[in-house]
């Protein structure tokens, strides 16, 4: 992370925080409040909090500095509007140039979670994109949202115009599973 620490999501063991200077580790799973040890995927927000993926637990948003409430050396946070989640399997978590997080699900599609204002948009078959199983996120300089799928290919979102475009096999990919997204300095992806 920005702040020299390392870390660590398992399969089954939450999630750990090892800190390069002081060589201790901070470890939070289900006893500290996480909704699930099954951690798939990670994201530190630009606010220093982790936003923390898991598989059939949903979302988890972890301020591992907090000021202390009670007596207590940590908390978790989940959102109120989380809760709609708690159920979901997170692929990938992005966070974009606004604040909002990109949350890829292994069946429900793309969510668009807006921790400040409490908002939660969903996109999914029904709203356009080919597959609901996102293996991959990336926002562009354009602010086009890019889903990497397993089966459907890439699918390219422009958000304000709510205009999704699918590309495939048909459309000259080598493979419709796209486990990762890489832009280069030239807006190449």
């Amino acid at each position: 992370s920005r702040d020299g620490n390392l870390i660590i999501g398992c399969e089954g063991g939450g999630v750990d925080i090892i800190n390069n200077k002081s060589r201790t580790i901070k470890h939070y799973g289900e006893e500290q409040g996480l909704s699930n040890n099954f951690v798939s995927s990670i994201c530190k927000s630009r606010e220093g909090k982790l936003v923390i993926g898991t598989f059939r637990g949903g979302l988890n948003i972890l301020d591992p500095n907090p000021i202390p409430l009670s007596g207590k050396k940590h908390k978790v946070n989940k959102h109120s509007i989380v809760k709609y989640l708690e159920n979901s399997s997170i692929t990938s978590i992005h966070e974009r140039t606004d604040g909002t997080f990109l949350i890829g699900t292994k069946d429900e599609g793309l969510k668009i979670l807006d921790t400040k204002n409490q908002w939660l948009k969903n996109y999914s078959i029904l709203e356009g994109l080919n597959c609901n199983e996102i293996l991959c996120l990336f926002e562009n300089q354009k602010g086009e949202i890019l889903i990497g799928t397993n089966g459907g290919g890439l699918n390219i979102m422009d958000s304000r115009k709510r205009i999704i475009k699918h590309y495939s096999i048909e459309q000259g990919l080598p493979n419709s599973q796209i486990n990762f997204i890489v832009i280069d300095s030239l807006e190449n992806i």
